[in-house]
């Protein structure tokens, strides 16, 4: 009777650890998410989602502060990414200027070696 209460009891204590062992296999994340693991918590959300850890509490961002920060930070690139294109045009339309001018200077000295050849 004792052997059969200890193997019970074996028994009891080890399969949650097997089981938990087999989670990690059965998780399946999706594209642009991620597993978070926060002490014994794990929770598949999107990836860059913000958590906040407050003791016995986890706070994960909601969906729509999610979207909404990074509908903020796309437009923050975007608009980079303007003025980065915008500075581009500019420095093209000079470079090309400077090119004409060059273009014109050149061509008297070339007309003028010319007429030295001849």
């Amino acid at each position: 009777m004792k052997k059969t209460i200890f193997c019970i009891l074996v028994v009891s204590l080890f399969c949650p650890l097997a089981m938990a062992g087999a989670d990690d296999e059965k998780i399946k994340i999706g594209p642009g998410m991620e597993l978070l693991q926060i002490g014994t918590v794990r929770v598949i959300v999107p990836k860059g989602t913000k958590y906040e850890d407050k003791g016995s509490k986890v706070e994960v961002e909601g969906i729509g502060e999610y979207v909404g920060r990074r509908f903020l930070e796309m437009e923050e690139r975007f608009a980079a990414l303007e003025a980065k294109e915008e500075a581009l045009k500019e420095e093209v339309a000079r470079l090309k200027e400077e090119i004409e001018q060059l273009k014109t200077e050149e061509a008297p000295v070339q007309e003028e070696g010319q007429r030295l050849r001849e």
